[in-house]
Formats: C-alpha cells, structure tokens, sequence
C-alpha cells in the first residue's frame, strides 16, 4: 500500500490530514502519553488516507465525547505555521 502524504493546509483553512503539527510539536496528550519522546508525535498514525492523532481516532470510533478533539482544536482549522514546510 502506498502512503501519500496529503499536502499541508494553508494556516486558518481547513486541516488536510498532513501532519505537520504532530511533526513539529509534540502536544501535552502526547507528552504525558509517550514521555520523553520526540518529535514527530508516536501517536501521529495514517488512516483513512491522512494521517491522525491515535487519540483522537479512539474517541471517534468508540463514540466518546471528543475532549481530547476539542483540547487540540481539530476542526478548527490549520493551525500549523505555514513557514514550517
């Protein structure tokens, strides 16, 4: 199977799946989560044809409430540094 990489967003529009965030910074979910990693996020993973936050993902399949979705601000748009890519 080939992993393409969908190309980054503009900052502000609407998130494309590229990852760019989870490659840069590691959120405070995934520091508490993978301690000491480093950058890109271990729970950055490729599903659906873009990639997601691991976290993110089990609170949509098992229909929680998305606290986690929310505390990252997905669905509000890129919020990735447009100079980072």
């Amino acid at each position: 199977m080939d992993v393409i990489i969908p190309k980054k967003s503009k900052f502000g529009t609407e998130c494309s799946g590229c990852g760019s965030c989870c490659a840069a910074e590691i959120c405070a979910v995934g520091k508490e989560a993978f301690p000491n990693a480093e950058t890109p996020c271990p729970g950055l993973t490729y599903f659906d044809n873009r990639l997601w936050c691991k976290f993110v993902l089990i609170e949509e399949v098992a229909g929680l409430e998305p606290g986690i979705t929310e505390m990252l601000g997905i669905g509000r748009g890129c919020c990735s540094d447009d100079r980072q890519v």
